[in-house]
């Protein structure tokens, strides 16, 4: 929900600038919340309010390409890497081998 959370404008990751008074106090409800029914409940009135609110698709895409390399070690495909690469390892030697640098 944070993605479209007022404060988090571009260049943040909300990219559409989606700006709602309500759709932002509920988030700062929820974001102290422990897991219940209710916050489930407002999660969905939010959503909503982003399906209503906001010209755009949202699409889910079952298959995804990845280009691996065999000398890129720890890696692991997902569809939230940010930040991700630092917990890669890159095996030089076996890099020189298959590109020659």
């Amino acid at each position: 929900m944070q993605l479209f959370y007022g404060p988090n404008e571009s260049p943040g990751p909300n990219d559409f600038n989606y700006k709602n008074p309500e759709y932002d106090k509920l988030y700062r409800k929820i974001s102290v919340m422990n897991e219940s029914e209710e916050r489930l409940k407002i999660y969905r009135q939010m959503e909503r309010m982003i399906c209503d609110d906001v010209p755009a698709i949202f699409s889910y895409h079952p298959v995804a390409f990845v280009p691996y390399y065999t000398y890129l070690k720890n890696y692991k495909p997902n569809n939230f890497a940010w930040g991700a690469a630092k917990y890669s390892n890159i095996d030089l030697q076996k890099r020189k081998e298959l590109i020659g640098r």
